[in-house]
Parts: C-alpha cells; structure tokens; sequence
C-alpha cells in the first residue's frame, strides 16, 4: 500500500504529526532495516520450508516506543514466552496470537489461542470467530489473490463495499489492536468499534487523508468503487 498510494519514507513522520496515521512500513524508518527484508527475501528464495527462531522474534524490535501491541505468531508453541518477553521490554497490554488454522493473526476461520500480558500479568485463553462476532469462514474465502487484488480488496473494505470474509478478518484484527491500546473492554468490543468506523466513513476519511498528503489522490480515485 505505501508503493500504490504513493507514500515516501520522508514523508512518514509528519503523516503521523498531521494525520494520526502511516503506513507501518520497517524499512521507511531506517536502511538498517533493509537488512531484515532482504534476509527475509533470501529465506524464501532458499524455500526454506521450516519455522526458524527468526521467523518467531525478528519482528519483536519497534523502532518506535510503544506500550501496547498486537504479535502474530506462526505457532502456538511460545506465546506465553513472548508475552513475558514484551513485559520486560516494557510494554503494558500486548496480544500474542496465534490463528489455529495456521495464520499469524487473529483468525475468523478457526480459534486463535492468545497469550494476554496486562499490566505484568500473563494470561492464555481461546477465541472462536463466534465470541468475536463474526462467521466462521474458509481459508479459501480469506486466501490472497496477489498484490494488485490486495490493494482492490483493501480499498473497498475501507470504502464499505466488501461485506465478506476478509472484511470480517480486518475487522477482528483491527478489534484486538483497540482493545490491546485499551480503547475497548474487549476484542469483541473492538470489532464491532471496527465495523462501526467503516460503516460511518470513517476508515475511508482517514485513508483519504492520508493520501491528500502524500500520495496520490488520482491514483486512489481509479480504484476507490462506484458509491
């Protein structure tokens, strides 16, 4: 989304300043992390086929100074272990997730276990799509069709148009992070704030926003959908 909307690296900073919002792109903030990227590209070219200790902490670092966060894991093995590990770093509320149909996140196809850490005290429970409001769907309907359906996909679940499974899955996610910044009681909670923010406008305003200021309008212009 930074490449298609046109948003530079220089420009980051005062989006967040003026506009409350940036894309969370690593390597925008400094070359450094180039480095994680292309050792990341290398892995996949290797086809390494295995989860390695990389896979699991290498995006534990911020180079922002944050107190609260959502981290998706590829396996349920050390969620607790990464709870505790983000209390000594110092965070306050984090959500360590682990989709058990095999995705890195907050899941509305099967349960997604979590490891809570809440003010030093780590906490581990199971969610099914039901407690978070949403249907259950199939891998199939969530499944990728590659990057420039990516960017239509994301476009019209921000504009309110796709009503579906992937709407479901930006929603749940987008629940778990209000919650984890303490803006709601509950991921629940969370996700119908979420749905709430698409349905009034308010995720298109932002995006719109955002692009008004360093990107590129017209571009958003030929994919925002007919309304």
């Amino acid at each position: 989304m930074c490449q298609c909307q046109g948003v530079t690296r220089n420009q980051l900073k005062g989006g967040l300043q003026e506009n409350d919002i940036f894309p969370f792109y690593y390597p925008s903030f400094s070359d450094a992390f180039d480095n994680r990227v292309s050792f990341f590209t290398k892995l996949k070219e290797a086809e390494l086929t295995f989860v390695t200790p990389w896979h699991l902490a290498s995006w534990v670092h911020s180079p922002l100074d944050l107190n609260y966060r959502v981290y998706g894991m590829l396996t349920d093995d050390y969620l607790s272990d990464f709870a505790h590990l983000f209390d000594e770093i110092g965070y306050e509320h984090v959500l360590v997730v682990h989709g058990m149909d095999g995705i890195d996140e907050v899941s509305n196809v099967g349960k997604t276990k979590i490891a809570e850490l809440h003010e030093g005290e780590v906490k581990t429970y199971t969610l099914s799509p039901s407690d978070l409001g949403v249907k259950k769907s199939s891998i199939d309907e969530i499944t990728s069709d590659g990057a420039d359906q990516n960017v239509v996909d994301f476009v019209n679940i921000i504009y309110n148009q796709d009503r579906g499974a992937k709407r479901d899955l930006v929603a749940v996610n987008a629940g778990a992070a209000f919650y984890a910044a303490n803006v709601t009681s509950s991921i629940e909670a969370g996700t119908k704030y979420a749905f709430n923010i698409l349905e009034s406008g308010d995720a298109a305003h932002k995006l719109e926003q955002l692009v008004e200021y360093a990107g590129d309008p017209d571009k958003l212009k030929e994919l925002k959908p007919s309304l």
